[in-house]
């Protein structure tokens, strides 16, 4: 272990090496220079002002107007955002200021972008007088915006009727489904044709009252025996809604084409006592309608429709007529005009619904559906009377105007972000928006009923001066002309 003599050597010993050290210098004899700390500041001097140039550089370049900014097409001023458009290209063209974007697009293409400018040259130039079409949507949706089918449309008893335009399914659909509703004083069955149809889908067939109410009703029997409830609980829907439904033939002697019914048949074939209209039902096949031209089959649907009808001038119940079944029966159905099921059906539960099925070249189908999920639910506080429409945000929907069994329309519209729906009048004006025809499917009256109008969109009237309520119509002497004529 070191001795304290030995601590005290060893101190003295490093304080005479550092003395030497500072008394003989830089090796060599060369003493180290000091920095010189004006190269600092001249650095950050030369820094300062490059930034300084590139930030005056910058400045200018993002205010310079474009040199070719007077050609045709759309301006805004960077500084008071509103659109132009310039019709004829000119080294002072006029700048005719749009209402919307819409009527820009509608003049300019789908395609038109603004090109913006200093405010200055704005104020430079020509002003011409307001152009567009009022109450034009501020923008229209874009092909991959669109909803085409899928649209929803419910309703609850008493209430009135909720529509959801979604891509998501909101319903539960099957084709065996029915019900019974009751729309002014009247009863009416919906259930989806049979497959003999080629358009399948959900049809309204009306329930004849009887004639002889205090008598003979088969009415809540023949709902009973296509699987439906009587007509006491039956929920009361709005005519709209009911509308979104084609009519089919009525469940009743009116539902076949029957010749004589009720008479007579005449024929030594039958029994004296047969009539046109009554069937034979035994075990050795499907039930026979008798007719004066043969017995006809019947589907198990139109069997309990036949059961329940009543005949002739004297309103007479159809009764079965006990023979031998007859070798041959006539070819064909007598109602299959009336696109009945094949079979009773299935009673849907909770509130009823119409779904639409549009597909671009197909004649449209509705579904009846049950259990409405999301927007699709109806809204109980709604008055009978009132409509209610929910898109999903960002969408829209272009579609043409026919009836259930076009396959084309001659009438383009287009429904907006809020769910109004726009007519769009010519050929240039589609093409003006980007919109293909042959990709609008075919949409029913009764179900463009459901949204409200808005005003009519084309090229020509975007051209002129808005409209004003208690004017005039614009004429060609006070719009414009289109771009480069």
């Amino acid at each position: 272990m070191a001795t304290k003599k030995d601590l005290v050597e060893a101190y003295s010993f490093s304080r005479r090496r550092l003395v030497t050290a500072f008394l003989s210098g830089a090796p060599g004899g060369r003493e180290v220079e000091p920095s010189r700390p004006g190269r600092t500041v001249v650095g950050g001097l030369a820094l300062a002002v490059l930034l300084v140039a590139g930030a005056a550089i910058a400045s200018v370049l993002a205010t310079r107007t474009p040199e070719d900014w007077n050609k045709i097409g759309m301006i805004s001023s960077r500084e008071r955002p509103a659109p132009y458009v310039i019709l004829q290209e000119s080294e002072h063209p006029t700048l005719i200021p749009v209402i919307n974007l819409t009527s820009a697009q509608l003049i300019l293409g789908a395609d038109a972008k603004a090109t913006f400018v200093d405010q200055d040259v704005i104020e430079a130039q020509t002003p011409g007088d307001p152009i567009g079409i009022a109450g034009a949507p501020q923008s229209l949706p874009e092909t991959d915006q669109f909803i085409q089918s899928g649209w929803t449309s419910c309703t609850s008893d008493g209430a009135g009727v909720t529509t959801a335009v979604s891509p998501d399914k909101l319903v539960r659909t099957g084709t065996t489904l029915g019900t019974v509703v009751s729309s002014g004083g009247e009863y009416w069955v919906l259930a989806t044709s049979s497959d003999e149809d080629d358009d399948r889908r959900t049809y309204r067939y009306l329930l004849p009252a009887s004639p002889r109410p205090n008598k003979f009703d088969p009415s809540d029997e023949l709902l009973t025996g296509i699987g439906l409830n009587a007509r006491s609980e039956a929920p009361e829907v709005p005519l709209p809604w009911l509308d979104l439904f084609p009519e089919g033939g009525e469940l009743g002697e009116g539902g076949f084409d029957l010749e004589d019914a009720g008479q007579p048949l005449d024929d030594p074939a039958y029994p004296p006592e047969a009539r046109v209209g009554d069937y034979i039902d035994d075990d050795q096949g499907v039930p026979l309608m008798l007719t004066k031209d043969g017995p006809s089959e019947l589907s198990p649907f139109a069997f309990q429709v036949l059961q329940h009808s009543l005949l002739g001038k004297r309103h007479l119940p159809t009764k079965e007529i006990e023979m031998p079944r007859p070798s041959q029966s006539s070819p064909g159905r007598l109602f299959t005009r009336s696109n009945w099921p094949e079979a009773p059906v299935q009673r849907t539960t909770g509130d009823p619904c119409a779904r639409l099925v549009a597909e671009p070249g197909t004649p449209p189908r509705v579904q009846l559906a049950e259990d409405p999920q999301g927007l699709a639910q109806p809204d109980p506080d709604l008055e009978p009377d009132q409509l209610q429409v929910h898109i999903d945000p960002g969408h829209g929907a272009f579609f043409t105007l026919g009836d259930w069994d076009d396959d084309s329309g001659s009438q383009d519209y287009v429904m907006d972000p809020r769910g109004k729906t726009f007519l769009l009048i010519g050929n240039d004006t589609l093409a003006a928006v980007g919109y293909d025809p042959d990709d609008a499917p075919v949409v029913p009256d009764s179900w463009l009923k459901l949204f409200d109008k808005g005003v009519e969109l084309s090229t020509s009237k975007a051209l002129c001066p808005p409209e004003q309520p208690g004017e005039d119509e614009a004429t060609p002497e006070n719009c414009q002309k289109p771009p480069g004529s």
